[in-house]
């Protein structure tokens, strides 16, 4: 292939992988990545975290401040998981506010360490936008492989839970999947 044909598959595969919004993987690479992930910590015996993060009354930023605002917080916001990310963690959006970080070689110490960094650096600095600086807080769900996990879903079905928990308990806030082995 010339320089054009490399430089033409190289945007498509951009395309095809990204979340053109936030820089960060869509939704099927970051479920894609979880499960390979997942697969090799499961082979190899090593520790696999992931921290499912929700961005909190994302709605009212859009009903109240318009969606090219809300747009700018998710932009901005999807910066900020990729300023505190190592090169062999991986993040994608996976839905409207809704992100999964996929943490090899992570145990549920670390992971948590991560998410709490996260949670300060979106609480803590406001988003700048044209209308003005915004607060915006947001709520993390964090969960460890364990041996029973049948796949990356299960794994982050408990991250999930864990994140409904962070909602339920005030929002702001990092909640690990801790029940009973």
């Amino acid at each position: 292939m010339d320089a054009m044909e490399r430089a033409f598959h190289a945007v498509l595969l951009d395309q095809s992988t990204k979340d053109t919004l936030t820089g960060l993987g869509n939704r099927r690479t970051a479920l894609e990545e979880l499960q390979r992930r997942f697969d090799l910590s499961r082979r190899h015996h090593r520790p696999l975290s992931i921290i499912m993060c929700d961005l909190d009354h994302f709605k009212r930023i859009n009903d109240t401040l318009g969606h090219l605002a809300g747009d700018q917080v998710l932009r901005d916001f999807g910066q900020r998981v990729i300023n505190g990310l190592r090169t062999t963690d991986v993040a994608g959006r996976i839905g409207g506010e809704e992100f999964l970080l996929v943490l090899p070689e992570t145990d549920l110490e670390g992971a948590l360490l991560l998410a709490e960094r996260l949670r300060a650096a979106t609480g803590d600095s406001p988003f700048l936008l044209p209308s003005g600086a915004l607060p915006v807080t947001c709520s993390l769900g964090v969960a460890e492989r364990r041996e029973e996990d049948r796949d990356g879903g299960s794994l982050m079905g408990r991250a999930d839970g864990a994140l409904y928990l962070a909602k339920r308990g005030g929002r702001n806030k990092v909640v690990a999947d801790i029940a009973p082995r």
